[in-house]
């Protein structure tokens, strides 16, 4: 396998998976230390608050009634609580109300107690999993002596599985006697060591050893012996990791296995450190090809020594351009050469964040066949995998088998940021449950990666594919969020899980525009189906084929939209920059206007010479150029940005930048960003900046041989168009799915269309299902239509029909169709130029024309009903607006739109009810509700409402609130 090691291991009790942020100890040879700790929230620990005669926040798990409030004996403040036991036949006690814990910390209770007679008493930890049973409990010492206050301490390691603990303090069963309980508190020994998701460095807490008590999970790659497990220090639980590095001419190290990460995706990772003596040590974040081999690596050193430290380490996932792609890091713990000394390391994490669920269908897999961007957490007898078996609408689920009914598992997702305290969230998924049953997990965590709030939904149904969510407030202190598919401590079973969403349970929409091509806003649908709406194509090409080097006469006939159109308000015309060939030498990049968008000029612009002459409309020589115009850019010999592939410059790959003042005269070109071949760009208003997806290969797989490599896409985005942020690949794009359905060797992604649109971000996936392995080169192409809300790395594919179908046998585009760079708004419809060839990709002799692909306004999905009214409930939401208007096609005789809106509580607003409002029969881009007659919204300003839409025989494409 090339070293590439699977991060998917049981771990023992002690430890869960060490999930998500990176931790370094190093520890000094003295007496072992004891960890730090961080005080953990009990309530009412002082038994000052009352509820009736009893302390509130805390409960009587007897029956005795041996328990009550007192004044006479206190500790501290003016309470205590007292227990007089006058039967040796029954205990008493009082048990504090649960507090969450996570599995593999070590918490300590501590409470004081007065023995006023009899004897002994006790101070218990109680460990319960999320069901509500209790796992195990821990007993302190009993104490027996009487008279004076004395202080009770008992410590106990969360095991696998336990959701929560409660301190009971005890008068057992036997004894017969008075006693008095007061100031009770809790302590947790690392508040940075969690299970929260993400990336996992395996066996992060070293506390899984082999026999010679060597961290399993980890490894040596140097052969100096200064390497091994320790017991001696160790900052949380019983092991570390030592360092004891004797010569200044050796290295030495341990390093993690390899986990996957996505290049252009930030990662922290950070760990534990105790230099005793020497230094500095590093730690090392090692980035690996698809086939084990290592790109690079980035460090951060130690700078204290004698106490416990962290060391934090932020960095972004290189992207080396062609190849070598980076797919996969581990940590390495280093003493470099010329160091001498002793170090100890404890509690090593990676963490990711994402805004949106990161690969919520688990269609994206790494290298060893695991979803990126879960996380798995699970205990003995507990697996989890993708697998093929059972989906949804794709090819690939999560699977979790339990087959340990004292064990439990689940796996975590990245963690999910911009979370506002005191807002409500929903997490909902797709499950079907073969066996047993299993959780759905809504978690809050806070900076600390302490788990400050969790929520659940237990299900049940077996033998279908069902729906589940769970709602949850984000609490005080909250920074991010996981979801969790979950196999609870009880349960043996195995259950599959798709399609896992996360979003607020009340949405802002504000003013803009809301397009239904997800299920952001929508609730509920009843007899309602989303559906793609296909472009409606021109019959003939509309840029003619008519100069000679655009290969008139020859057996290369081709004009094509590697490029751009614009429509220049400035100059009242279109603008289209396209590529062609004459078959005898470099491609071109051509200039042509329009004052219809349909008819168009070549002008010479007497720039290029060609044939003897510069009587031609070529700019230059630059491979698949785009370009956008830039009117705010205050240089204006910047106005046009031109990217395009530059092929290979001293070695290496690139695309280049160049500006012009009128969009024909191109400066001095600049080599930014690596990459290969198609490139496209956009331009994103909303946020002021510029987006290019560019294309580089990689290999199959671990073990397939070079030539035999995926064509697939990555994002960039720049404020200036010279300062690209590091390409992040756009998943879910071409996939195992589309090969399927082709019946194809592999599916690629030949190229991405980009539209910034509405808030959202629109996109042509240029899906290339490969049918021919002589060069992997042969088969159509065609464009699907992909989305984002957040343009992190995972595109939704809500279709697999092609937006813009291949023209039928025989005719010009019907072997494949390439989009221009963006789209452009023409009136009430969306225009988008496309390159058509009548061959596919494997045919060097194909000709190829420019056409035109038409959709109304908004129209890339629409909301459809039949003959039976059907209804759609938006999620609730608040707006900005007095007018709701909406795009939808309701024409024809007994057809109809009518709108209904419901309060916070899910009851019609009078008068704004289904029989109060206007039937919809009509066929506009932007209709206005009434209600009675009226339009207004003003007096639902700053409520939460939710939508309902009934509709027979009608189209709903989008909605929005307006002034």
């Amino acid at each position: 396998m090339n070293g590439i090691i699977m991060l998917r291991k049981p771990a023992a009790l002690l430890r869960i998976l060490a999930a998500l942020s990176l931790f370094i100890g190093l520890l000094p040879i003295l007496a072992a230390p004891k960890a730090e700790a961080a005080t953990v929230s009990v309530a009412n620990a002082g038994f000052e608050t009352l509820s009736g005669s009893l302390p509130a926040n805390w409960t009587l798990p007897y029956s005795s009634g041996y328990e009550s409030s007192s004044t006479t004996q206190k500790h501290g403040g003016t309470r205590s609580v007292k227990i007089n036991d006058t039967s040796a036949s029954q205990p008493g006690g009082i048990s504090s109300q649960p507090i969450s814990v996570i599995p593999g910390r070590t918490y300590t209770a501590k409470i004081w107690a007065f023995i006023q007679s009899g004897g002994p008493v006790s101070l218990y930890i109680e460990m319960r999993n999320d069901q509500g049973l209790r796992i195990v409990a821990n007993q302190a010492d009993s104490s027996t002596t009487t008279g004076v206050w004395q202080q009770l301490s008992t410590s106990f390691t969360a095991p696998f599985g336990a959701s929560n603990l409660t301190l009971l303090a005890y008068s057992p069963q036997g004894n017969i006697g008075i006693s008095y309980f007061d100031d009770a508190s809790l302590t947790v020994n690392d508040t940075n060591f969690t299970d929260s998701g993400g990336v996992i460095a395996a066996n992060g807490s070293f506390e899984n050893v082999d026999s010679g008590g060597f961290p399993l999970q980890w490894s040596k790659p140097y052969a100096n012996g200064f390497e091994s497990g320790s017991t001696t220090r160790a900052f949380e639980g019983t092991h570390s990791v030592k360092i004891n590095d004797t010569s200044t001419t050796l290295n030495g190290g341990v390093q993690s296995q390899q986990f996957p990460v996505l290049s252009g995706k930030s990662y922290t990772a950070k760990v534990k450190y105790y230099v005793e003596s020497g230094g500095p040590f590093d730690l090392y974040i090692q980035y690996y090809d698809s086939k084990g081999t290592l790109v690079t690596s980035k460090k951060t050193s130690t700078t204290t020594t004698g106490s416990w430290q962290t060391l934090t380490f932020t960095d972004i996932a290189p992207f080396a351009g062609y190849n070598p792609v980076v797919r996969s890091a581990n940590i390495l713990l280093y003493s470099n050469l010329g160091n001498t000394g002793v170090a100890y390391f404890d509690s090593a994490v990676v963490s990711t964040t994402s805004t949106s669920l990161s690969n919520a269908s688990f269609e994206n897999l790494d290298l060893e066949g695991f979803p990126y961007q879960w996380a798995s957490s699970v205990g003995t007898g507990v697996t989890a995998s993708s697998s093929s078996f059972r989906a949804t609408d794709r090819t690939t689920s999560l699977k979790i088998v339990d087959t340990n009914a004292a064990s439990g598992g689940g796996v975590r997702s990245a963690r999910l940021t911009g979370i506002t305290v005191g807002k409500t969230y929903e997490a909902s998924a797709s499950y079907y449950l073969e066996s047993g049953n299993a959780d759905l997990y809504l978690e809050f965590w806070d900076a600390s990666d302490t788990r400050i709030g969790a929520t659940s939904q237990n299900v049940t149904t077996t033998g279908s594919w069902q729906k589940v969510s769970v709602t949850g407030t984000a609490p005080a202190g909250t920074t991010y969020a996981t979801v969790m598919p979950y196999s609870n401590y009880a349960n043996t079973g195995t259950s599959y899980w798709d399609d896992i969403d996360f979003a607020p349970t009340v949405i802002s929409v504000a003013s803009a525009k809301q397009l239904f091509i997800d299920d952001y806003d929508i609730a509920s649908m009843s007899n309602v189906t989303r559906t793609l709406n296909q472009a409606t194509k021109t019959a003939s090409p509309v840029v003619p084929l008519d100069k000679a080097w655009e290969g008139v006469g020859t057996s290369n006939q081709a004009v094509y939209i590697y490029g751009s159109t614009i429509y220049d308000d400035e100059a009242s015309m279109y603008k289209m920059w396209y590529t062609c060939l004459d078959g005898s030498g470099p491609s071109f990049t051509c200039y042509a206007t329009s004052t219809d968008g349909t008819n168009w000029t070549k002008p010479n612009l007497g720039i290029y010479t060609y044939g003897g002459n510069k009587n031609n409309n070529i700019i230059g020589e630059y491979g698949l150029a785009n370009i956008v115009k830039d009117p705010n850019d205050p240089d204006p010999s910047k106005r046009y940005k031109m990217m395009y592939y530059a092929g290979n410059v001293g070695g290496e790959y690139y695309y280049s930048v160049a500006f012009s003042s009128d969009g024909t005269h191109f400066g001095t070109s600049q080599n930014l960003i690596l990459g290969w071949d198609v490139v496209t760009v956009a331009y994103d208003k909303a946020n002021s900046r510029f987006i290019a997806s560019v294309k580089y290969g990689e290999y199959a797989s671990k073990d397939i041989t070079y030539d035999i490599f995926h064509r697939i896409h990555r994002m960039s985005t720049s404020t200036d168009f010279i300062h690209w942020t590091t390409p992040i690949d756009m998943e879910s794009l071409a996939d195992e799915t589309d090969t399927q359905a082709a019946g194809a060797l592999v599916t690629d992604s030949y190229g991405v269309g980009l539209y910034p649109y509405e808030g959202a971000y629109i996109g042509f996936d240029w899906v290339f299902p490969i049918n021919d392995h002589t060069g992997w080169d042969g088969g159509p192409i065609f464009p699907e239509l992909v989305f984002s809300r957040d343009l992190t790395e995972d595109w939704q594919r809500p279709s697999r029909t092609p937006i813009i179908p291949l023209g039928a046998s025989g005719t010009w585009d019907d072997g494949m169709i390439f989009t221009a760079s963006y789209p452009i708004q023409v009136g009430n419809e969306i225009w988008m130029y496309y390159g058509g060839f009548t061959e596919g990709h494997e045919n060097v002799t194909k000709t190829s024309r420019i056409g035109l692909a038409k959709w109304r306004l908004d129209g890339f999905m629409s909301l459809n009903t039949g003959a039976t009214e059907g209804t759609v409930v938006t999620k609730p939401m608040t707006f900005t607006g007095n007018e709701l208007h909406l795009n939808l096609n309701a024409s024809g005789t007994g057809n109809y739109v009518q709108v209904e809106l419901l309060d916070a509580s899910g009851a019609v607003i009078p008068g704004f009810s289904k029989t109060d409002s206007a039937t919809l029969n009509t066929d506009s881009v932007d209709q206005t509700v009434t209600w009675g007659g009226s339009s207004s919204l003003s007096s639902l300003a700053g409520q939460t409402i939710s939508v309902k839409y009934y509709m027979k025989n009608a189209k709903l494409y989008a909605m929005q609130f307006k002034n």
